[in-house]
């Protein structure tokens, strides 16, 4: 992960109920464990969520600008769904409920 990014991730990790500090998405970004999604001004971190039942994407960390984030979520989407997945989880805030997730049929 490039160093640009940390200060997007630290951020995101402030909501994120301090499960994790920014090495630890670091290592779990290059070991492969998550997924890291960069855009020019903003970022995403996904991981599977594999249950007995159902395939899910979690969208475990996103910072940046709304523009970029609205445009990388249905390429997001589409490749957990190539990757078996059956359904789509956002951790975040409930700010983000104001953003284009609700237009795009995210619910609390």
């Amino acid at each position: 992960m490039d160093a640009k990014y940390r200060p997007l991730i630290e951020a995101a990790l402030v909501y994120a109920g301090d499960t994790h500090t920014v090495e630890d998405v670091e290592h779990l970004i290059a070991s492969g464990a998550v997924q890291f999604w960069p855009a020019p001004h903003s970022c995403v971190v996904t991981e599977f969520d594999d249950q007995p039942q159902k395939k899910t994407l979690s969208i475990f960390l996103a910072a940046g600008r709304l523009r970029e984030l609205r445009a990388m979520e249905p390429l997001i989407l589409e490749w957990g769904r190539q990757q078996g997945c059956q359904v789509a989880r956002f951790v975040g805030r409930r700010g983000w409920l104001r953003t284009f997730l609700t237009r795009a049929g995210w619910r609390d």
